[in-house]
């Protein structure tokens, strides 16, 4: 099975962007807009990275970064990023995901790869502006549209 690296990485952006809002002081949300927030589904912008991580990556980076996500480890890392992203939004964790010292090993070996550091760069805080206009403004609109949530109060002037 291949696994799309893109999936990855959005669950990993929607993680910090619900923990952001849910934790800024600028605008406390209403019990209606966390629970709203929280059931929000950032499935909707996947097509969007997908096309942003086909433009950054060769065809060849790419395959090689979903056949690390389809690996076992890739696999488990995945669903550490989803736990991480269950637990800023409250919900319990059953059955936690830890690394063995291996697993840490192998994700740092794909950490060197050229596709590990372009991904690396890509997430970086040095391509944040690019970020956030091409996946969380999408991601915010959303929000701002389902949820009520007035995105204006929350974010720095320059996003």
């Amino acid at each position: 099975k291949q696994t799309d690296t893109a999936q990855a990485l959005l669950t990993v952006l929607s993680g910090l962007m619900v923990k952001s809002l849910n934790e800024n002081p600028k605008q406390p949300l209403s019990t209606q807009q966390q629970k709203c927030l929280l059931q929000s589904d950032q499935q909707a912008l996947l097509p969007t990275f997908q096309r942003y991580l086909q433009g950054k990556l060769t065809a060849e980076e790419l395959t090689k970064t979903n056949q690390y996500y389809a690996l076992p480890v890739g696999q488990k890392q995945i669903r550490l990023a989803s736990q991480q992203l269950r637990a800023v939004k409250g919900e319990a964790i059953s059955e936690p995901v830890s690394l063995t010292d291996d697993e840490k090993l192998q994700m740092q070996a794909f950490q060197t790869t050229p596709e590990g550091k372009k991904l690396a760069e890509l997430l970086s805080p040095q391509n944040q502006p690019e970020l956030e206009i091409v996946l969380t403004k999408p991601m915010m609109a959303k929000v701002t549209v389902e949820c009520h949530i007035n995105v204006a109060k929350l974010v720095s002037p320059n996003f």
